[in-house]
């Protein structure tokens, strides 16, 4: 069964496996944090709107020209399924707060 949902501590709940985003792990709000949540800029593009490249790639702010111009297709690094041209390159190298806060 796929379920889909922005709220992670429900699919945490009721699934085995997750897949996510760095963005949206960091538009989520920390307890005790006041500071601005991050979004996700523009808008998800819809399947007729898609180009030759990643359809993720105009709001990612890790593409390249590769990323706007072929299609990434899903791949396995390490153990975790991906379609992102630069998955090995940027892997340990994104972080977002929580895994800041996890490391102090």
């Amino acid at each position: 069964m796929l379920f889909i949902t922005h709220d992670l501590d429900l699919a945490a709940a009721v699934t085995d496996r997750m897949a996510y985003t760095i963005g949206l792990l960091r538009s989520r709000p920390e307890i005790g944090s006041r500071s601005r949540i991050q979004v996700i800029p523009g808008r998800p593009v819809s399947a007729f709107e898609a180009g030759p490249g990643c359809v993720f790639a105009a709001r990612c702010p890790y593409a390249t020209e590769t990323c706007l111009t072929e299609r990434p297709v899903l791949r396995t690094v390490d153990t975790q399924l991906v379609a992102c041209h630069r998955a090995e390159e940027l892997k340990g190298q994104v972080t977002f707060a929580a895994d800041a806060a996890a490391h102090d």
